[in-house]
């Protein structure tokens, strides 16, 4: 599966182990019948509780090995453009126009590109991803480099990593504040129009670490 990506089949898997209610089965039901109104949405799992009481996402149907279990049309995710290749023996298919790819962009629009696209998803009352983005976890769910506690930094187990975060960290801040010395393919103010004003620093983060992961 390629390692930067987001598409809609990702919220399946991110979704799966979240702590069991009513309100998370009613945005995942919700989500899978707006899936349902696009043409080519195809899949063959289901959310469910199997004997022992472990919450996963079982096939429907018998399965081979290296058949595709969910396949969502290029309508139904958010995309920047470009596409990694599936690799392997992956058991989900992704059209190429369903991803986010960090191929052949700089390192800093590994991420901006990305972070700014969600945002101006996220901050849309009328996005109509709204029924995807209902399901995505919260900031506390997917640490990475982009949203990782300062207060924790030093305590990363190696120098390479405590120097990545550093420099991601002031990347975040630079682009927040349009001061990029590396010119982003996409500016916030270019994704969000006057709305661009109002970001936070953890709005950011969040958005970079759904987006990139770090």
């Amino acid at each position: 599966m390629p390692a930067f990506l987001i598409a809609l089949v990702c919220a399946l898997s991110l979704w799966a182990p979240r702590a069991s209610s009513a309100l998370s089965l009613d945005k995942f039901d919700a989500m899978i019948e707006w899936l349902d109104t696009h043409p080519n949405f195809v899949s063959h799992v289901e959310m469910g509780t199997n004997a022992n009481g472990i919450r996963g996402i079982f096939a429907t149907r018998d399965m081979d090995h290296g058949d595709a279990i969910i396949t969502v049309p290029p309508t139904a995710v958010i995309s920047v453009g470009g596409y990694s290749e599936q690799d392997g023996d992956a058991i989900i298919t992704v059209p190429p126009t369903a991803v986010i790819s960090v191929g052949g962009y700089r390192d800093q629009d590994a991420w901006t590109e990305p972070a700014a696209r969600l945002l101006a998803e996220l901050r849309n009352p009328h996005s109509r991803f709204k029924a995807y983005l209902d399901t995505m976890p919260a900031s506390d769910e997917v640490p990475s480099l982009c949203n990782f506690p300062e207060e924790y930094a030093e305590m990363m187990p190696s120098t390479y990593w405590i120097e990545a975060y550093q420099v991601l960290q002031q990347q975040l801040k630079d682009y927040l504040a349009g001061n990029s010395t590396d010119f982003p393919t996409l500016t916030l103010a270019e994704a969000l129009g006057l709305d661009a004003k109002d970001v936070t620093l953890d709005e950011l983060r969040y958005a970079c670490s759904l987006g990139f992961g770090g």
